[in-house]
């Protein structure tokens, strides 16, 4: 037990690492080599628990992807809170996972740049977004004119696009208007501000 118990701990560490790794090189720029020094262990050790660098990164993709998707996914199907609700949420959540992984856009561009058929395959995420109780919402919002008509899919494409962005841009935006980390922070959270106030403003209705 003690010795699987290790063998997890080590996994674990390698896939850390090859986190930090990939998202810092991309897939082309990292090698094994790269995450068994991050990991503090050498080459072989790495190549005995994950075969080819290929296999860790897919498992790192795939994780990421997940903790991305469950934030979404939590939120479009909760279905004790309104539309309004679930937009402020949607919008609040993405803001904090990409200040918590601001790496991650860019990775998930670049990626995608590189192996759009591949990537675009452990993205599928269509389907469950159509069936969640958030476009009923939005379709049901629009039948009783709570809401101008708009399509879901645009709906979150534009909260997606636009928080993809503020994170994107962030070394210009540091540059341009000479911030630091903490100015940099600040400025997403009244940019999530504004674009909240802009949506919800556009979207619904003055008695809604």
């Amino acid at each position: 037990m003690t010795h699987r118990v290790n063998e997890i701990g080590t996994e674990e560490k390698i896939k850390e690492a090859a986190k930090a790794v990939f998202l810092e090189k991309g897939f082309d720029g990292a090698t094994m080599k790269d995450i068994a020094n991050a990991a503090g262990m050498n080459s072989a050790l790495t190549h005995y628990y994950f075969r080819s660098k290929e296999k860790l990164f897919w498992l790192v993709f795939e994780s990421l992807l997940e903790q991305w998707i469950e934030g979404i996914r939590i939120t479009l199907d909760n279905p004790t809170s309104n539309l309004k609700e679930k937009i402020v949420e949607l919008i609040e959540r993405q803001f904090n996972f990409h200040a918590q992984n601001p790496d991650i856009i860019l990775f998930l561009m670049n990626e995608t740049q590189r192996d759009p058929e591949g990537m675009l395959q452990k993205m599928c995420v269509s389907p469950a977004l159509q069936e969640s109780c958030f476009f009923r919402q939005v379709e049901e919002a629009i039948q009783q004119k709570q809401i101008r008509p708009v399509n879901p899919m645009f709906l979150l494409s534009t909260v997606f696009s636009s928080i993809k962005q503020s994170f994107a841009g962030k070394t210009l935006y540091m540059h341009v208007f000479n911030l630091n980390e903490e100015g940099f922070i600040a400025f997403t959270q009244e940019n999530k501000n504004v674009f909240t106030d802009m949506i919800l403003t556009y979207l619904f209705k003055p008695d809604c």
